[in-house]
């Protein structure tokens, strides 16, 4: 079974994509604050890092972002971020493009937030 670490400071919000994920068939482990991403990556052996920005900061879930892809042992792991901060995306579209991180926006389709997980967990990362 795939495993997704899903990092998100709302508890409801964080409920509902276990739920789904849960339901398309994947094991979730849930975290509050992307400061503990990597850790939880290395730990946990997780397929997919799904991200919201303000968890509780963007610089915090930048900077785990940064850690996660400059660290071999997680540099392959695929990041979808999934926020309700369109203004950010925009701001950090070139950055997002450039780390090839998908994003889906809050509230999102849930047909459309599931085939995100499948084709960010089917795209290969450049090594």
């Amino acid at each position: 079974m795939r495993s997704i670490l899903v990092v998100e400071r709302d508890p409801a919000v964080t409920a509902v994509i276990q739920q789904l994920l849960e339901d398309a068939g994947y094991q979730v482990v849930a975290c509050k604050e992307a400061c503990h991403c990597l850790a939880l990556a290395r730990a946990q052996n997780i397929d997919l890092i799904v991200l919201e920005l303000l968890t509780p900061t963007s610089a915090l879930a930048r900077e785990a972002v940064h850690q996660l892809r400059t660290d071999p042992s997680t540099t392959q792991i695929p990041i979808l971020i999934c926020t309700v901060d369109e203004r950010l995306v925009l701001k950090w579209a070139d950055w997002l493009h450039e780390c090839r991180i998908p994003v889906v926006l809050k509230p999102f389709d849930i047909d459309v937030f599931v085939a995100a997980v499948r084709q960010a967990l089917a795209v290969p990362m450049p090594a």
